[in-house]
């Protein structure tokens, strides 16, 4: 029975954290992105809590949270909810979820993303070029569509956009790096097996060293 509290009760958490990350990554994406339009540019420091919650959570929670946040900012954006609103949310998702089975990856084989400090950097500049090459296919898609598709409009700043998807995802991963140390710290995020197991053998000692 108490097991089950302590799952149940882990489950809520999660899910008050993603929909807080979410609300979150749809604040940056809204609030905190120049956009330079005439080129396709954005500036943005939104991709730092996708950085985080792959890094502390994995696979899922980083694709749900980019998919929430991403499409709140589609539907509540100038254009709303069009055929194409769920292609623009897959660049978004695509992000999390790379990360984040790295993430993964890495917590099977018992280390965390900070652990790899070099390897985490390089994992999220490659991965912000692959959510520049699926953005430009669907800036494509879309233009296609809407019928306003050019040459020029869609690749004419692709290798503008891939240089600065890979400097701006270098600089939020080092920047993720000591915010990711502190939350886990704090006890956010996943838990090696072996490291849990070792805090509550000392809880249980602490506690039964108190009561004698």
């Amino acid at each position: 029975m108490h097991s089950t509290r302590v799952i149940k009760h882990a489950v809520l958490v999660r899910i008050a954290i993603a929909a807080v990350c979410s609300a979150l990554y749809f604040v940056l994406c809204s609030y905190a992105t120049i956009k330079i339009p005439n080129i396709n540019l954005h500036i943005t420091v939104a991709p730092l809590v996708i950085i985080v919650v792959a890094a502390l959570y994995g696979p899922l929670d980083a694709t749900a949270v980019a998919f929430i946040g991403a499409f709140l900012d589609q539907a509540v954006g100038p254009y709303g909810l069009t055929p194409t609103t769920l292609l623009w949310c897959v660049p978004h998702m695509a992000r999390g979820l790379l990360i984040g089975i790295f993430a993964l990856i890495l917590f099977r084989k018992k280390a965390y993303c900070e652990d790899k400090k070099a390897l985490f950097i390089i994992v999220c500049s490659v991965v912000a070029l692959i959510v520049t090459v699926l953005n430009t296919g669907v800036i494509a898609v879309d233009a296609i569509i809407f019928d306003y598709y050019t040459h020029s409009l869609v690749f004419a700043s692709l290798a503008a956009r891939l240089v600065l998807g890979v400097v701006t995802s270098a600089v939020l991963s080092v920047v993720a790096y000591p915010v990711i140390k502190a939350l886990r710290a704090a006890g956010f995020g996943r838990v090696i097996p072996e490291e849990q197991n070792n805090t509550e053998q000392t809880d249980s000692t602490e506690r039964e060293n108190t009561e004698s």
